[in-house]
C-alpha cells in the first residue's frame, strides 16, 4: 500500500472513530440526564431543565423550608462529571455564578458550582476519593426559590 493510501486509510478511521462519539453536550441535554429522569420534585419545572447524570443514585430527598436538598451517589468517572456539569449547566440555560474545580487528580477532591436561572438559585457540590477515576463519590444539591 503506498504511503498516501496508507494515510488516507488512518485519517478515515480516525474521523470514523472522532463521529463515533457522542459529545458531552450532547448526553448533558438528553432528557434521562435531568432531575426529571430521577423523579426529583424542585419547584417549577426546574426538574427538566436541571443536569443530572442517569447512572446518579439519589440517597435523600427532602425539602426544608423553602431549599430542596437531594443527596446522590456515583459511579461514573470523575473527569466526565466534571465535563458534564461544567457544560450542562450551559447547555440547559443556566448562569453559572461560581465553579470551583480541582487542580489536583489525586486523592480527596471537591467541586462545587453554584448556579442561577429557571427562577432558582441552586448549589451543587462533588466529593471523590482515590485515583484520577474518583472512587466512593458523593454529591449534594441544594434548590432554591431565587431572591
Amino acid at each position: 500500500m503506498s504511503p498516501f493510501r496508507l494515510f488516507i486509510s488512518k485519517l478515515t478511521l480516525f474521523a470514523l472513530f472522532a463521529l463515533s462519539l457522542t459529545p458531552l453536550s450532547v448526553i448533558a441535554a438528553h432528557p434521562e440526564n435531568t432531575a426529571a429522569a430521577h423523579g426529583l420534585e424542585l419547584p417549577g419545572d426546574v426538574a427538566a431543565k436541571l443536569p443530572f447524570l442517569e447512572e446518579f443514585t439519589v440517597g435523600n430527598n427532602r425539602k426544608v423550608l423553602n431549599t430542596h436538598f437531594v443527596n446522590f451517589t456515583f459511579t461514573t468517572p470523575w473527569p466526565q462529571v466534571l465535563e458534564f456539569f461544567s457544560t450542562g449547566f450551559t447547555a440547559h440555560g443556566w448562569e453559572i455564578v461560581r465553579e470551583e474545580l480541582p487542580e489536583q487528580e489525586r486523592g480527596n477532591r471537591n467541586a462545587v458550582w453554584v448556579v442561577a436561572g429557571h427562577g432558582v438559585d441552586a448549589s451543587l457540590s462533588l466529593e471523590t476519593f482515590g485515583g484520577p477515576e474518583g472512587q466512593n463519590s458523593v454529591g449534594v444539591l441544594q434548590v432554591r426559590p431565587s431572591r
